[in-house]
């Protein structure tokens, strides 16, 4: 992330996770090419409530290996929180290619309205 997309400046060091996102966000200021530390800054971000966050270091890391299956998931999932359904429909579209049998992915495409987020986006769900 560029210094600019993510100053720090949301996140306090105190509350759970805070001070991961910030190593984190440090770490892909370094390697933005490993796709591992943008996933993990994605899910921290969703636990800790920062949904923009969250949705841009996922489709960072997408873009840095688009067919990461456990990313297109997580990204599923927070579009989902969002309630971008049009886009969680693309997404579930994506996994379904990699895993024809995934079913949540199945459910996704035909109707993301009547789904929960996973648990653990749902710090994000709580906030749309």
């Amino acid at each position: 992330l560029p210094p600019k997309a993510f100053d720090g400046s949301a996140v306090d060091e105190d509350e759970p996770y805070g001070l991961s996102l910030r190593c984190y966000a440090a770490a892909v200021e370094i390697d933005g090419t490993d796709a591992g530390l943008w996933r993990t800054l994605g899910t921290l971000a969703a636990r800790r409530g920062v949904p923009h966050l969250a949705r841009h270091a996922l489709e960072m890391g997408l873009a840095v290996h688009p067919r990461h299956p456990l990313m297109l998931e997580d990204l599923a999932e927070t579009l989902l929180a969002v309630g971008d359904f049009p886009a969680v429909r693309h997404v579930a579209g994506l996994i379904s290619a990699l895993d024809p049998r995934h079913a949540r992915a199945e459910r996704m495409k035909r109707a993301p309205e009547t789904l929960e987020p996973a648990e653990a986006f749902r710090a994000i769900a709580k906030l749309a």
